[in-house]
């Protein structure tokens, strides 16, 4: 196995087809979401926060298998510029010498073909938090959500600072297992 990082062991190579992803809640997310659309044979592989690209891109195509990878989506959170995370991955593809997508839905000639994702939705400030959202939108619970979250507002001396992240949070509280976190909601079917 390949070191990146502290010490962190990289896995094999077990799929020519690769899905990057920033974190641990991601990785069960797209678990989630590639099973319900009946998707398989795609390794996920967290590299451990937007920070931390750059380095493990380099080494990911250190590893010796690394020449079976056919394709390779990165998937990353907008945060406040969609614009700006977009270029951030290009300027890490570029760094580890690997083919560059020019835009959100172009992806590289390759090889291996490269493609970009900035949630929620290629253009809009935001993350993970905000792509399940939009599915819950029609959730009964989601007006109690927003009701709760006005109430924190009006009385709270310090609220939220994510309003996104509280709202997910707070429709998650609604559920039968209200401590699960986002990935894991999304795995036992709490987002549709």
């Amino acid at each position: 196995m390949v070191q990146w990082g502290q010490g962190r062991e990289m896995p094999a190579v077990s799929s020519g087809r690769q899905l990057l992803v920033e974190g641990r809640e991601e990785v069960q997310f797209f678990q989630a979401f590639l099973r319900h659309l009946g998707i398989g044979d795609i390794q996920i592989r967290d590299y451990e926060g937007k920070d931390n690209l750059r380095r493990y891109l380099l080494s990911f195509t250190g590893l010796n298998d690394f020449v079976h990878v056919r394709s390779v989506a990165i998937v990353r959170d907008a945060d406040d510029n969609a614009p700006s995370a977009l270029q951030s991955v290009q300027d890490s593809l570029r760094n580890a010498e690997l083919s560059v997508p020019r835009g959100f839905t172009t992806p590289s000639d390759g090889p291996p073909r490269i493609s970009i994702f900035i949630m929620p939705d290629n253009h809009s400030a935001g993350a993970l938090e905000q792509l399940c959202l939009s599915a819950l939108a029609d959730d009964s619970a989601m007006s109690c959500v927003d009701d709760f979250l006005r109430c924190v507002n009006d009385r709270v001396v310090d609220p939220p600072k994510d309003h996104q992240k509280a709202r997910i949070h707070a429709f998650l509280a609604s559920r039968q297992d209200p401590e699960l976190r986002l990935g894991e909601a999304a795995q036992r079917g709490y987002i549709p």
